[in-house]
């Protein structure tokens, strides 16, 4: 005798594997999807959608000059998180001062809007904090990166 399952109700539909294993919300999947990633890259695209969100409300005249300008400055400092976290030794201490670099022109541009009046005192004040944010953990993992290099053995040359 075999079992007999009766079939699906036409308002059900057959379950999908995929469908019970994705996170319900926004949050869920960006965590799940980026777990492995520096906190200094997660903290540096929250910055970044909140920057072209904001970029997109500027006056026309300010938007593709000076906004696309602040757009470009934190996709910048995104790009040399990117490449410190593939490299390794020097590489990746060089391309964390870039994102620092990058990091301070970009402080500088959103400045410049607040001082111009494009943005308010309080988005003016959560881009600083984000961007004190970021220094820090660029700092932190430019201080781990510059020790473990220096920490590592060296070259060793056999003598003859």
């Amino acid at each position: 005798m075999t079992d007999h399952h009766p079939p699906p109700q036409a308002s059900e539909a057959p379950p999908n594997p995929s469908e019970s294993l994705a996170p319900t919300t926004p949050a869920l999947r960006t965590r799940r999807a980026s777990v492995s990633e520096p906190a200094a890259i997660l903290e540096t695209m929250e910055l970044l959608k909140w920057v072209v969100e904001k970029v997109g409300r500027l006056p026309r005249s300010r938007r593709y000059g000076l906004g696309s300008r602040v757009e470009v400055a934190h996709l910048d400092v995104l790009e040399e998180l990117t490449h410190a976290q593939y490299s390794r030794g020097a590489e990746r201490v060089r391309a964390l001062d870039a994102a620092n670099r990058r990091l301070q022109v970009a402080r500088l541009l959103v400045r410049l809007c607040y001082e111009l009046r494009h943005i308010d005192e309080g988005a003016a004040v959560y881009a600083a904090r984000k961007h004190f944010e970021i220094g820090q953990q660029v700092g932190a993992w430019r201080k781990a990166s510059a020790s473990t290099e220096s920490s590592s053995p060296a070259l060793l040359i056999p003598r003859i």
